[in-house]
């Protein structure tokens, strides 16, 4: 599956291009859309996967989803017939922790998003909290899928109060778009793709030339 040059194509003809495959050591993969849909694996996968390690590639699966766990997306793979293992997987949340490495490791954060949201930011090692409080000097959040008017009430007394935002992706079939209209403007933690998939390449010892991104679009 990856002997020489193969044709890459989306939706859009100018981004039609040749690439060969042998020459790339890191894969980005987007899951959703990308290697299945739904609960169905998509033809070819299986043996795409087992041909980049092979070759003695490397792929990561990547996803701006939030709001689950790692273990969740292993355990939907597992179903699937995907053996996966933690450092396998680049998520929103992991970009949010780099990024909140960078002098935000003593701040107390208000974490507006889902319980393994939370969780995976404490076990990062930051200061999270749920309660609205004046010691409370930033707010973070994440797709939520336990939404909740009071999570909506916090964030908009925080920002009224002028305490600095952090959302881990933009989205705009979500909430986003009515909350920057109410709340303001936030810093994301993946508006720099570019640098975030020049650190992944670092971490894998592989040039940014040597990695390809596949994703649905």
């Amino acid at each position: 599956m990856l002997r020489g040059p193969v044709w890459i194509s989306s939706q859009h003809a100018r981004y039609r291009r040749m690439i060969d495959f042998k020459k790339k050591k890191l894969f980005l993969l987007d899951m959703d859309g990308t290697i299945y849909l739904g609960d169905r694996l998509f033809e070819g996968t299986a043996e795409f996967l087992k041909a980049v390690r092979r070759q003695g590639g490397k792929y990561l699966f990547v996803t701006n989803n939030s709001s689950r766990s790692v273990d969740a997306y292993i355990e939907r793979l597992q179903r699937l017939g995907i053996a996966s293992e933690r450092d396998d997987f680049l998520t929103s949340v992991d970009a949010l922790i780099m990024f909140l490495r960078n002098g935000y490791e003593k701040k107390l954060i208000y974490a507006a998003g889902t319980k393994t949201f939370r969780e995976q930011l404490q076990t990062a090692g930051f200061h999270i909290t749920t309660e609205c409080t004046e010691a409370v000097e930033l707010l973070v959040n994440g797709f939520d899928t336990e939404l909740s008017f009071q999570k909506l009430e916090d964030a908009c007394r925080l920002l009224t109060r002028g305490v600095e935002w952090i959302a881990t992706n933009p989205d705009g079939v979500g909430f986003r778009s009515g909350l920057r209209l109410c709340l303001g403007d936030a810093h994301k933690s993946d508006r720099k793709k570019t640098s975030l998939y020049r650190k992944t390449g670092a971490g894998y010892g592989t040039a940014l030339h040597g990695a390809l991104w596949l994703y649905e679009g």
